[in-house]
């Protein structure tokens, strides 16, 4: 038998991929436009003769044609798909390579702790299947010894256990941790490939295995879900080409133009409103640079809420890289919106009660649930319990006065409304009964009713899991700390929306670890496997596909943050910290472009109007002076040591916190007034602050404390020893990059006090080091930390 194949231009295959767990929401799903003419379904089984089905249909062919060609175009696309693919790949072989195969040291019975040591022979194994991973791996500075990375996460615990995920081997090289194993505890270091560990709970250590962190064990899903997000990012190619090469129309037709301030709104400037209105009206990619303290969330809140205002109907997703950031906007959407509007804080079920803000808590699916039941009841049962010949204003039996505030907080003018009759009583009742009995129904109602849905980047790939549907996607995705994140993070949230807006800023800390990556590609250079050293070859296109926020404000002008159809738009005022301590910041970081100056600094386009002037009375030097950098210059025993400690710079903080009248408030309490922070750039010094009892809760490395800010900051800088043929690395190390000497220097609000060596800094950290200390020269106070130590 000969089998034979037709052509029917008359009939259109379309293959189109979804997770198995949403097909049947695409199935039954309701079409979200009219499909024109009749639509037929044809009953289909291989063999089967089309040649009468297809009589008198029109041919498909002139389509596809057009479709093929718009395709052929897409070059660029893939390009820009595959760097993020090769950035989430990335992101796994750093996850493996936290991963380390072991066997058991052989002549030990098993006790409760074991010794257990480095399989070489397994690793190599595992490395020659991955170039990738073997490329990472085989340099220690990026992948430690085995009884080197388990020593120093144990000493990063303090005095916590370090815990370990241990499963057996099986027949696969890469570990799967997702069976069964045993929780151990790191116990002893023994040498670079020998540890020592204790078994928790019941289990013991199998004779051969593969170990991890504990908290790798959350990694893995979240890199799941950036996949699941690239996947749905290529059926998007407007949504690609925006992040690729951003575009924009302005589509407000003069709509949000802001006449009239809506009811305690916060009063903007013509400046801010003009901001307002492009977040609205550009479409369908903008992007918004926020300089600290320069009220990006008060900015984004109200935009929020007259978009909510005008279109009553819209669906809006606000994200961020971090749980603060995120409950630092949600409260502010919350107390604008009121209950009216419906807004859900997501988060995994198991980790709502973590949600610190107990006016966001609140908010949480389960929270947010039982609030709405509680009122229903209570509200249907009071009215159900009005006879049907019983009308307003009920002055014989008025409702109880908690009912009516209850009533009131949900929009509900409970005195006036009307007796149930009928139809309308039956189906209150029935309403009643089932919203007692299936709370699982009301809250999917909420997750699809909620006008505001608030969720971290990783999170929000499961807004729609187990209930998908093609009508889901959000009106607006607004995500902040774009800068921040990396790309393929920031994608997750994306895919959800139909319009886009970035928020954050390019000129503070960017995605974590990205000075690794850069440093990865650049050792790929000359990879005896041609598809590895490829990689190094597309260096550049990778990272500008990781700094995604900073790429699409490269080359820009000051026209460009002017125009009503332009894809970006800064705020030009910041409101958080002093007049003196901003100047630094902002003549250092954020000059006008093109640069210009006066009397010898450069001027910027951030402006300050107010003063915020401290209440402080001691220690003296510090009394009316917002700005102050107490110089170990010079000074004895302010030498930085190994690991960059710096106990002279410990002791001299401590001082001064000690001595500061009125005193801070609580460790913990940002939010109050004369809050207080001690930040510094290294590990080792932040734990030696940790030690001192003034200081213990307040301490916080740079990158912590970035979104963060505090009426009172103190900054020890720790180093001091000078290569003057070393370069910027060799005498401030990392501490020499533009972003972070910013958020260094702009957490204060009313009092800044640096503590370092001011000559060191502004002669070897380089241009910005150099421009921040001849600012501060002109603006701030310099003290010898020597009389600094005396004045108390």
């Amino acid at each position: 038998m000969t089998n034979t194949r037709k052509h029917f231009e008359q009939i259109l295959v379309i293959k189109y991929l979804r997770d198995k767990d949403i097909t049947l929401e695409l199935v039954t799903a309701k079409r979200r436009r009219k499909i024109e003419g009749r639509l037929e379904l044809i009953p289909f089984r291989p063999g089967q003769d089309m040649s009468k089905v297809v009589e008198g249909r029109r041919s498909w062919k002139d389509l596809q044609e057009v479709v093929r060609g718009h395709a052929r175009v897409d070059t660029l696309n893939e390009m820009y798909l595959r760097s993020l693919e090769f950035l989430l790949g990335y992101q796994r072989v750093v996850l493996q390579a936290r991963s380390y195969p072991f066997r058991l040291v052989e002549n030990q019975y098993q006790q409760s702790t074991v010794t257990i040591e480095f399989d070489e022979e397994a690793d190599a194994g595992r490395r020659h299947a991955n170039p990738m991973l073997a490329a990472y791996a085989l340099d220690e500075r990026r992948r430690p010894r085995f009884g080197d990375f388990f020593s120093a996460l144990d000493g990063e615990r303090e005095s916590k256990a370090t815990l370990l995920n241990v499963v057996r081997r099986g027949s696969t090289r890469e570990p799967y941790f997702g069976g069964s194993g045993v929780t151990a505890a790191f116990k002893e270091y023994v040498d670079p490939f020998t540890i020592k560990v204790t078994v928790q709970g019941g289990g013991s250590i199998p004779r051969s295995g593969w170990i991890r962190h504990v908290d790798d064990g959350g990694s893995g899903p979240q890199l799941d879900r950036q996949e699941r997000g690239l996947a749905l990012l290529r059926a998007q190619p407007l949504l690609i080409e925006s992040l690729r090469e951003p575009f924009s129309f302005d589509l407000g037709r003069g709509r949000w133009i802001d006449l009239h301030p809506l009811e305690d709104e916060v009063e903007f400037d013509a400046t801010a409103r003009k901001l307002i209105e492009r977040m609205l009206g550009t479409h369908p990619l903008f992007a918004l640079q926020g300089p600290p303290g320069s009220g990006k969330s008060t900015l984004t809140a109200a935009a929020v809420r007259r978009n909510l205002a005008v279109e009553q109907g819209a669906r809006i997703l606000v994200t961020s890289q971090s749980n603060h950031t995120l409950d630092g906007l949600a409260r502010k959407l919350i107390k604008q919106q009121g209950p009216r509007t419906l807004i859900l804080r997501e988060t995994a079920a198991e980790k709502e009660d973590e949600v610190r803000d107990e006016l966001v808590r609140s908010h949480t699916l389960t929270h947010l649930t039982k609030s709405v039941q509680d009122a229903s009841v209570r509200l249907l049962r009071a009215r159900l319990a009005r006879k049907p010949y019983e009308h307003p204003p009920y002055a014989d039996a008025p409702y109880a006065r908690d009912l009516v505030e209850l009533g009131e907080r949900w929009w509900i003018d409970l005195p006036n409304l009307p007796p149930l009759e009928k139809a309308r009583r039956e189906l209150a009742g029935r309403w009643l009964e089932h919203i007692t009995s299936n709370q699982l129904e009301l809250s999917d109602r909420i997750r699809s009713g909620a006008s505001v849905v608030l969720a971290t980047c990783s999170i929000a790939a499961t807004i729609n899991d187990g209930r998908w549907d093609p009508r889901d996607m959000f009106d607006w995705v607004i995500v902040e700390e774009a800068a921040k994140a990396w790309s393929t993070e920031i994608v997750v949230p994306l895919v959800l929306g139909v319009r886009w807006t970035l928020i954050g800023d390019h000129l503070q800390l960017g995605p974590h670890r990205e000075e690794e990556l850069e440093a990865f590609l650049g050792s790929l250079r000359g990879h005896p496997d041609p598809l590895v050293a490829y990689e190094y070859e597309q260096k550049d296109e990778h990272l500008k596909a990781l700094r995604l926020f900073q790429h699409i404000f490269t080359g820009k002008t000051e026209k460009d943050y002017q125009l009503m159809d332009s894809a970006v738009g800064r705020i030009e005022q910041q409101f958080r910290m002093d007049k003196t301590i901003a100047e630094p910041v902002s003549r250092a970081f954020y000059p006008r472009v093109p640069l210009h100056e006066e009397d010898g600094l450069p001027v910027s386009f951030l402006k300050t109007q107010r003063h915020k002037p401290h209440d402080l009375t001691a220690p003296g030097f510090l009394r009316g002076r917002s700005l102050v950098w107490v110089d170990t210059s010079g000074c004895e025993g302010f030498g930085d040591e190994p690991r960059w400690r710096n106990v002279g710079e410990v002791d001299l903080v401590d001082r001064i916190a000690q001595w500061m009248e009125p005193s801070s408030a609580r460790p913990g309490r940002l939010d109050d007034d004369n809050s207080l922070a001690v930040l510094t750039p290294y590990k080792a010094q932040l734990d030696l602050l940790g030690g001192r009892d003034s200081l213990r809760g307040r301490e916080y490395t740079v990158h912590a404390f970035q979104g963060r800010e505090a009426d009172r900051v103190i900054v020890s800088l720790v180093r001091s020893t000078a290569d003057p043929s070393g370069g910027i690395e060799r005498n401030v190390g990392h501490v020499g990059r533009r972003e972070l000497i910013n958020v260094l220097m702009s957490r204060a609000k009313r009092l800044l006090v640096v503590v370092g060596d001011l000559e060191h800094f502004a002669t070897y950290g380089g241009e910005h080091w150099a421009t921040v200390t001849k600012v501060l020269h002109r603006y701030g106070t310099v003290v010898p930390a020597d009389e600094a130590g005396q004045q108390r």
